[in-house]
């Protein structure tokens, strides 16, 4: 009958869909294990890397490993980027020091966001003209500094971070202090529209009229 044959239609729609519903969920399974597995590979890589800087026992690259995972989830970042800022940071002699200011510069990216070599080079240049020594909390303030900026002017994090890494050596020469040097480009990138760098070079050569 019609209704025999309705029925039996349907029955086998439902079948498909079902099995469709199965096939989808083992294509994401096996997409998520890849995606797991290409993470795993990809921190291994890293770490190698890492304790080839640092020389860091089984012990500490463990430690490293699991704030790598840490991170990742605090931050919403993958492990083997937090990794690859250790590694930077390791290479420029904060061997002790790497992972926290690692995960600064993760913050730095996510607040500004801006990318992870101008985060690292922002953090590098402004810790060595400044001599914080890889003090966590003063570089901290810096960022803050930054982000209030750009909270009140129409400049952004990014722009005063890459200007900052550009100039901040030849200002502490001219004894601009960081806070006055953060406002500096952050007024100048606000009035001008113009990129951080361009902001950083401008300063610059009048810093260097000032030395000299």
């Amino acid at each position: 009958s019609f209704g025999q044959k309705a029925s039996k239609v349907w029955t086998q729609i439902a079948n498909g869909i079902a099995w469709s519903a199965i096939y989808g969920s083992i294509n994401n399974i096996t997409r998520s294990i890849n995606n797991a597995l290409d993470t795993m590979k990809a921190v291994d890589d890293q770490l190698v890397t890492v304790r080839k800087v640092t020389g860091f026992t089984k012990d500490q690259m463990a430690e490293i490993e699991a704030q790598a995972y840490k991170t990742a989830k605090a931050y919403g970042v993958a492990a083997d980027a937090y990794l690859e800022n250790v590694a930077a940071f390791s290479r420029a002699g904060y061997k002790e020091r790497a992972s926290e200011l690692a995960e600064l510069a993760v913050k730095t990216q996510l607040v500004g966001d801006t990318t992870a070599e101008v985060a690292n080079q922002f953090l590098l240049s402004v810790d060595a003209a400044y001599q914080y020594k890889g003090n966590i909390q003063e570089l901290q303030k810096v960022l803050d500094g930054a982000n209030e900026i750009d909270n009140k002017y129409a400049t952004s994090i990014e722009k005063i971070a890459s200007g900052l890494g550009i100039v901040a050596p030849v200002a502490k020469q001219a004894r601009v202090g960081i806070d006055e040097l953060t406002a500096a480009i952050g007024t100048i990138t606000a009035v001008t529209q113009r990129s951080g760098s361009e902001a950083a070079r401008a300063f610059r050569a009048l810093a260097l009229n000032i030395i000299g």
